[in-house]
Order: structure tokens, then C-alpha cells, then sequence
């Protein structure tokens, strides 16, 4: 690195808060899949095998098409932002549920 170079850095308290936020997402989608395999194990009757597997898929295809959509929507450019085309379709194609959206309002 040039001499000039300045090279932010992070503080700990920041870096703590980044984890504290972390950890809450990491604990609510470990419940979430948890849940998800005593259903399709215990209520769908499922082999265990094949709701891992299921899981699994589901993992594999996320690892791909997130850094994906992430690219696409970063080098995407129209009158109205980078961002706007990407969500208004995935609201139009993913209209809410009467109850999320009752729930949204609340908000």
C-alpha cells in the first residue's frame, strides 16, 4: 500500500453490534429450519433423508442466486435507481397475503 493510504478501520463496539444483530437473524432461521424439519419428519412423515436433502437443495440454490440477484441488481440502471425495478417486480410477482398486509399496516 501507497504511504498515503488510509485504512479505516472498525471499531469493537461496532463490531459487537454487528454481531449482537447477527446472532438474533442466525437464531430466528435455526428455528425457523428446525421447525422445518420436524414437520416434513414427524407431520409430513417424511424420511429424515430425504427432508435433509430437501433442505439442502434449498441452501444450494440461495448460495447461488443471491450473490446473483446482488450482482445484477448493483449494475442495474434506470431513470428511477439501481434498486427500483428489482423490488416493484418482486412486489407485483409476490403480491402480500391479506393478513402480512393487514399486519404491515399495524406497523
Amino acid at each position: 500500500m501507497p504511504p498515503d493510504t488510509v485504512v479505516k478501520s472498525c471499531s469493537l463496539s461496532r463490531k459487537f453490534t454487528y454481531a449482537v444483530g447477527e446472532g438474533a437473524n442466525s437464531l430466528v432461521m435455526n428455528g425457523i429450519f428446525g421447525f422445518a424439519m420436524i414437520y416434513y419428519t414427524k407431520a409430513l412423515g417424511l424420511d429424515p433423508f430425504w427432508a435433509g436433502i430437501a433442505m439442502s437443495v434449498s441452501m444450494f440454490w440461495e448460495a447461488i442466486s443471491e450473490p446473483l440477484m446482488g450482482h445484477i441488481s448493483d449494475h442495474t440502471r434506470s431513470r428511477w435507481g439501481r434498486r427500483y425495478r428489482s423490488t416493484a417486480s418482486t412486489t407485483l410477482a409476490n403480491p402480500p397475503t391479506p393478513p402480512v398486509a393487514a399486519a404491515s399496516a399495524c406497523l
